[in-house]
């Protein structure tokens, strides 16, 4: 058996993306093997529109939706069964899940003012980030932090409060 995290087994389950149908209508690139080597930008756009909408409609099916309340708020399995589903839309589009997977998470990034493509994906509508309250001289909240070696530890246990810190945080997807 597979480990558990947040009810969803990493190396066990197997969903099958298949019981979740298209509802929308089948895109030109799905009847064809797409090749992305030496496709240009505005070749790019269309399928990357296509594929983004099939990602989207996926994670909002009802049966995926089951899924992720199942996972909760584990980072780790949220990440893994997202990446699943990911890589579910690649081969639809016939697309090498290694290099479709990082298209369909860097979209907004190769389109930055594209209002089309940043409107579609679910991880930008629904971002959960926000700016928080801290500021220049508070003292931050004592919170786990993972250090680059990926263990982890309390914050105040690496600074010392009396003199200046700067904290730099980020997040992978």
């Amino acid at each position: 058996m597979g480990e558990v995290r947040g009810g969803y087994s990493v190396l066990t389950d197997q969903f099958d993306f298949a019981a979740c149908p298209p509802k929308l209508p089948v895109s030109k690139f799905q009847s064809q093997k797409a090749s992305l080597l030496g496709m240009k930008r505005e070749e790019l756009r269309p399928l990357l529109i296509d594929v983004l909408k099939r990602e989207d409609e996926l994670r909002l099916h009802p049966q995926v939706q089951s899924v992720y309340r199942r996972i909760g708020d584990c980072e780790q399995s949220l990440s893994a069964f997202t990446e699943e589903l990911q890589i579910q839309v690649c081969r639809e589009f016939g697309l090498d899940p290694n290099v479709g997977v990082e298209l369909i998470r860097s979209a907004v990034s190769l389109f930055p003012d594209d209002v089309e493509i940043r409107s579609i994906p679910h991880y930008v509508r629904h971002n959960r980030c926000f700016e928080g309250t801290l500021r220049a001289g508070d003292q931050p909240p004592n919170c786990r932090v993972a250090q680059l070696d990926g263990t982890q530890c309390d914050l105040l246990s690496l600074i010392d409060v009396t003199r200046p810190t700067v904290l730099l945080a980020a997040s992978h997807t």
